[in-house]
């Protein structure tokens, strides 16, 4: 059954462009005539944004979209409460309205598409994930649904070698024999009723998942929205703003813990969310500030 809706809601509360492309995801794209086609878990998605509205057609119905969009929390409450905990990131929220952490119900996908991401770039994790989706099963709307895990089992590492996965293709193989082995699917769902701090060192469980992939699979795929991955992005931002002893220097593993754990006491349940717009304002603004720095610098 197909379900066609439209959803009130101003492109200040959620920006489609903004959280759809902000590498939380994978898979959505945008055609030719301004749809968003996509799909999580064992739904499907075809989305168009106004100024005011999303135009909906899927196999859900408008609950089960607005709890995936995180359509019931007000953008302007989120922000208030991150002002009051740290003013500094005002001017991200208002520089970004509209960009929000997705409550993803596909962790599995989530789990194989991150596990992509190490070391790589966007434009070369897009494809790798498509590859991967494209195992699946396809919706109506022209998205695949994401493989099974019995799906992937019949993957060979020498089929994702010559698919350009390079050294990520053992990863993927050994972590869906691994997580066969500890429960399959079960195992993983089991993981967004526990605690953060329950979640993310059973994941690292998984070969080729270290704290960084765990934490974004936390956040992005079991909904522990007080994760917060620490890559280059996030490191540059969080030495810049409150650690600026630590500017220039490696990220350790008692670095790791020792910024996220602070950034995780400063903005509570929201802190995942919170981070998010420290990395979307980097990817965006990070290199011209460096240049400005490295230009006062020179004077």
């Amino acid at each position: 059954m197909i379900h066609q809706y439209r959803i009130a809601i101003s492109i200040q509360e959620i920006n489609l462009e903004r959280t759809l492309r902000s590498g939380q995801t994978f898979r959505w794209k945008k055609d030719d005539s301004g749809i968003w086609q996509g799909a999580d878990g064992n739904a499907w998605f075809s989305l168009r944004q106004t100024e005011d509205s999303i135009d909906v057609s899927s196999n859900v119905d408008e609950p089960t979209t607005r709890l995936y969009l995180d359509l019931d929390r007000s953008f302007a409450d989120f922000a208030a409460h991150v002002a009051a905990h740290g003013s500094e990131l005002s001017p991200m929220l208002s520089g970004m309205q509209g960009l929000r952490v997705l409550n993803a119900t596909g962790t599995l996908e989530t789990v194989f598409t991150f596990l992509c991401s190490g070391n790589n770039s966007l434009h070369r994790i897009i494809p790798m994930a498509g590859y991967l989706g494209g195992k699946g099963s396809l919706w109506p709307n022209g998205a695949y649904r994401f493989p099974d895990l019995d799906q992937l089992l019949e993957v060979t590492e020498a089929e994702l070698r010559s698919a350009g996965f390079g050294y990520r293709a053992k990863f993927i193989v050994q972590s869906a024999a691994r997580m066969r082995d500890q429960g399959g699917e079960t195992w993983l769902h089991q993981l967004r009723n526990a605690t953060y701090d329950q979640a993310w060192p059973e994941l690292t469980s998984l070969p080729g998942i270290g704290r960084k992939i765990a934490d974004c699979i936390c956040l992005f795929g079991l909904g522990h929205q007080d994760a917060v991955p620490i890559d280059t992005h996030l490191w540059q931002q969080l030495t810049r703003l409150y650690h600026p002893d630590l500017v220039g220097e490696s990220l350790t593993a008692s670095r790791y813990e020792y910024v996220s754990r602070a950034f995780r006491d400063r903005f509570g349940p929201v802190a995942g969310w919170a981070h998010q717009f420290l990395f979307e304002d980097n990817v965006v603004n990070g290199r011209s500030r460096r240049a400005d720095r490295t230009s006062s610098d020179v004077r």
